[in-house]
């Protein structure tokens, strides 16, 4: 087998490789190359919210007001012998955790959600070094909350209100 061969081999294998989603830009895949950026334990969240009102002598009644923003958490192995940077992924995840950075998240090629999301939380456990005390492999935490857009007519501040 030629060497030109061989690469067009090798680049087919990873232009076919398989795409389970994304966060952003940042792809979750699996291909046959040691590159290798899944999720794993993936837990969404719904739930809605209500005010209980007091009445004296009789029990409290419940109102359903609306629902309540949904939640995403999920764990990724991140391991450098699978042909990740777990330092620099970790890095990533974290400037878009405290910049408020809004997300769209796919999961087998369709939008997860109606909404964009936010990563409200990212924890890292590193799980082996080198002799140099690199970053070999590391398991993170992601916890994410739905975002939803605000509307013109829901924006309180108007002209004049302030007088």
């Amino acid at each position: 087998m030629s060497i030109w061969s061989s690469l067009m081999s090798a680049l087919a294998v990873y232009n076919s490789m398989g795409s389970l989603g994304a966060l952003g830009d940042i792809s979750f895949h699996v291909s046959a190359w040691n590159d290798i950026h899944t999720i794993e334990d993936l837990q969404r969240n719904a739930k809605n919210r209500t005010a209980t009102h007091a009445i004296i002598g009789k029990k409290p009644f419940t109102e359903y007001l609306g629902p309540d923003l949904q939640t995403i958490s999920f764990k990724i192995k991140l391991n450098a012998q699978w042909g990740v940077n777990p330092v620099l992924e970790v890095e990533k995840l974290v400037g878009y955790c405290e910049e408020g950075t809004v997300l769209t998240f796919t999961l087998g090629g369709k939008k997860f959600g109606k909404n964009k999301w936010m990563i409200t939380s990212v924890g890292e456990a590193v799980k082996y070094y080198d002799n140099r005390g690199a970053i070999l492999s590391s398991e993170v935490d992601i916890s994410l909350q739905e975002y939803v857009e605000p509307k013109l007519s829901q924006t309180i501040e108007r002209e004049g209100d302030w007088a």
